[in-house]
């Protein structure tokens, strides 16, 4: 990959990665995958640790990312889902006088995940996430090592063969004030959404 998280590729490095589908059951699966490559920008300039910027070229830092889902179908009706997410690499500032960076910044996340479908037409669903940036690199917060959680419920029923209804509420909270309810507006700890969707599938197989 050229990138991560851009349209246009921020340096000349590239990203590797593989992934592995493992099924040791009918019921379970476990997909893990990894990630890595020289992220920073080309040219970028880097914070000195005295708090002055200087210019420099830091192919060598790796990002690495380590994800890792585990499903498991408990019957035709019931299934569980759990993500697991860890990354580091990136590093931010620069001391020109030893030439050397500082520590890799890293970040983890987790989710949890329950589907129960009581028939062919209807599903609820529960989820829970977390996710703690602990060098505040990948949310760019003003805040010392934010944790974030976010728990959200879903209810779906299918209309026709290609349309969907979808109503979900979710909630958002942190430790720190770091949701927006407008530019104006201070921070706050947490945040509702609830929104309905319609979903209309398409399919290639129909337009033969």
């Amino acid at each position: 990959m050229n990138g991560w998280n851009n349209v246009v590729d921020n340096n000349s490095g590239k990203t590797f990665g593989f992934s592995l589908a493992l099924t040791p059951t009918k019921k379970l699966s476990i997909i893990p995958t990894y990630l890595t490559g020289p992220e920073a920008p080309t040219g970028a300039f880097g914070l000195t640790t005295a708090g002055s910027l200087v210019s420099v070229n830091n192919t060598k830092a790796w990002r690495h990312t380590v994800d890792v889902v585990v499903g498991y179908n408990a019957t035709s009706k019931l299934s569980f889902l759990a993500n697991g997410d860890y990354g580091r690499g990136d590093k931010t500032s620069f001391d020109p006088t030893t030439n050397t960076f500082s520590p890799s910044v890293w970040w983890t996340g987790f989710a949890g995940y329950v589907k129960y479908a009581p028939d062919d037409k209807d599903y609820v669903a529960a989820r829970y996430e977390y996710y703690e940036d602990h060098d505040d690199f990948m949310t760019a917060s003003v805040f010392p090592r934010v944790h974030f959680n976010t728990i959200t419920a879903t209810y779906q029923r299918t209309i026709s063969t290609h349309l969907l209804t979808r109503l979900e509420y979710r909630r958002d909270m942190s430790q720190f004030p770091v949701y927006q309810l407008s530019t104006f507006s201070q921070g706050i700890k947490h945040q509702d959404t609830v929104a309905i969707g319609l979903i209309l599938l398409f399919d290639s197989r129909d337009a033969k």
